[in-house]
């Protein structure tokens, strides 16, 4: 049996939309419960980007 060792972990957060795009299409979602932490980049100018980010980070944390 593997012992699991503690710590403790803060979380800050920053994204930019660079200079091709007007607004920002990634996604950032922690759960300081699990100790999961979630980023996805957006889809690149793709329509609704913004869109599959945030799903992503949504189920990334809604299925553990």
């Amino acid at each position: 049996m593997t012992a699991r060792s503690h710590f403790h972990l803060e979380v800050a957060s920053a994204t930019d939309a660079g200079t091709l795009r007007s607004f920002n299409e990634d996604s950032i979602a922690a759960d300081s419960e699990l100790g999961l932490l979630v980023l996805a980049d957006g889809m690149g100018g793709y329509k609704a980007g913004e869109v599959a980010s945030s799903i992503a980070c949504v189920k990334g944390i809604w299925n553990c």
